[in-house]
């Protein structure tokens, strides 16, 4: 199993039951992954439009693309 893809569904899992965007140290705490490992993935995420980040408060939340895969 590629762990890079489990993780990357994790975080997409965690922010999707979220009931408000998170902190980055919230999703490492809750997923309990390095915090540069969780910023990559966000990263990665953001450029393929599933997760955006409220620049104003540094959170995150699942996009409306990642609920349409629903």
């Amino acid at each position: 199993m590629d762990t890079t893809v489990a993780k990357g569904f994790a975080v997409l899992e965690v922010l999707s039951r979220a009931k408000r965007p998170m902190r980055l140290s919230a999703l490492t705490e809750a997923l309990g992954f390095q915090k540069s490992n969780v910023h990559r993935l966000l990263g990665t995420l953001i450029e393929l439009g599933y997760v955006q980040k409220d620049e104003e408060t540094a959170r995150y939340f699942a996009s409306l693309k990642a609920w349409e895969l629903g």
